[in-house]
């Protein structure tokens, strides 16, 4: 258990290091005559998990640290994957979300650890690989202030999405 724990660390490591994601630059604030049209444009959007709690029925939640999934957890694919073997055409995103707990590294390998038991656990209910999508996004979607035990119960996740 702990070589393979480690294995998947060095291995999301190594992978975090490859690349970082794209940089947002930084608006200025608009010239006087660009406010008007600064007004017309929508507020951006907020970011999901910063709206609502996470449902349950939609998450795979882990132990603190963890990256079993538990058998109750478990139970909870089995709607994915006959909704999956129904349309072959639909494809399911396992996002990868983790609490503050831990470093930058730690937490991207935690995720992707979790993303990859998910992964594995629906591969071996027959869901063919081509119909899922791994992205483990860590911490960076954390609700802002989610600083007590609860919320960070909460983070410790695998966000299941569909896409057509």
């Amino acid at each position: 258990m702990h070589k393979r724990l480690l294995i998947c660390l060095t291995a999301c490591l190594l992978a975090a290091c490859a690349g970082r994601p794209p940089v947002t630059p930084v608006e200025e604030a608009p010239a006087p005559a660009a406010e008007a049209r600064a007004e017309a444009k929508p507020p951006p959007a907020e970011p999901v998990a910063a709206v609502a709690p996470p449902l349950a029925a939609e998450n795979v939640f882990f132990r603190a640290g963890s990256i079993e999934i538990e058998a109750a957890e478990r139970n909870k694919l089995r709607p994915y994957v006959d909704r999956l073997k129904t349309d072959p055409r639909l494809v399911l995103t396992l996002i990868g979300h983790t609490d503050d707990q831990g470093s930058r590294s730690y937490k991207l390998a935690i995720a992707q650890g979790r993303v990859d038991a998910v992964f594995a656990a629906l591969r071996r209910l027959g869901v063919p690989a081509r119909q899922m999508q791994r992205y483990p996004v860590g911490r960076e979607k954390m609700v802002a202030g989610c600083n007590t035990a609860e919320c960070r119960k909460t983070m410790r996740r695998v966000e299941l999405v569909y896409r057509p």
